[in-house]
């Protein structure tokens, strides 16, 4: 079963990009651009999509096409965690790389977050 459902949050440089793919309980999604405090609200409805994808057990956040990420992306995609751990989802960072990687490896410090690197 593959459901997909892709949406722009904003236009112009930098712009925010979100694809979702489903398949075998699990759920990716694909990420590229500058993830900033103006992706907020878009992302917020990103986690409730997941959250309440009640058969999908494990997500994968491809983030390996991310450029940035400022603080409040940071912020969110912890939230992103927390909000997998209550409801019982695994959640994976995947290949992150760059500034994304610097900061997701000094919030790993204080998390207990899954970072799968580039192979």
């Amino acid at each position: 079963m593959q459901n997909d459902l892709c949406f722009e949050v904003r236009t112009g440089e930098g712009r925010m990009n979100y694809a979702l793919h489903e398949e075998s309980g699990a759920l990716q999604v694909d990420m590229e651009g500058r993830f900033t405090f103006l992706d907020a609200k878009a992302f917020s409805h990103l986690l409730r999509a997941i959250r309440d994808k009640v058969q999908v057990k494990e997500v994968r956040l491809n983030i390996g096409l991310l450029q940035s990420v400022d603080s409040t992306a940071l912020s969110l995609l912890m939230t992103a965690y927390d909000m997998a751990l209550a409801a019982h989802k695994k959640l994976v960072f995947v290949e992150p790389h760059g500034q994304v990687q610097e900061c997701l490896a000094m919030a790993k410090h204080y998390n207990a977050i899954t970072i799968q690197a580039v192979a």
